[in-house]
């Protein structure tokens, strides 16, 4: 099982462009592929029977914070590698040595969010000041027998 914490708002995935070369849904991925490279270390990418929990503690809820259903869709998205066709690698970011690692191409926690067989999402509102806006996801693979 893999359960991170993440400063800021999750990445959101709006379907009219690409996440991976948009501000700021590149800052949110990096902090998203960091915390699920560290909560992941050595470990192998879960490949089957995934379930995915997350939990959004923001200030307010208005349109400016984001659809829930987005927010799961940006983070399931975050989590495994891009589509090879994504031109992801025109966003400088990506190219900065502490993000080799974890570049959209190179790197999952999961490997394909198609093997996601639960999602648990939820919004909190109102539990944290400016500023402190997080978010937790837990990951888990199935075991079967």
């Amino acid at each position: 099982m893999l359960t991170f914490s993440v400063p800021g708002l999750p990445p959101k995935k709006d379907g009219a462009n690409s996440m991976w070369r948009k501000h700021p849904e590149v800052d949110r991925l990096i902090a998203l592929r960091l915390a699920a490279a560290g909560a992941l270390g050595d470990r192998q990418p879960l490949d089957r029977g995934v379930k995915v929990t997350l939990v959004v503690h923001l200030v307010r809820n208005d349109r400016s914070m984001g659809d829930l259903d987005n927010m799961v869709t940006g983070v399931l998205d975050g989590l495994q590698r891009a589509h090879p066709n994504t031109p992801w690698d025109q966003e400088p970011k990506w190219h900065e040595p502490e993000h080799r690692h974890i570049q959209p191409d190179t790197w999952a926690a999961i490997t394909d969010d198609v093997e996601v067989v639960e999602i648990v999402a939820r919004k909190v509102v109102g539990d944290v000041e400016v500023g402190e806006e997080r978010y937790e996801v837990e990951i888990s693979q199935e075991h079967h027998s």
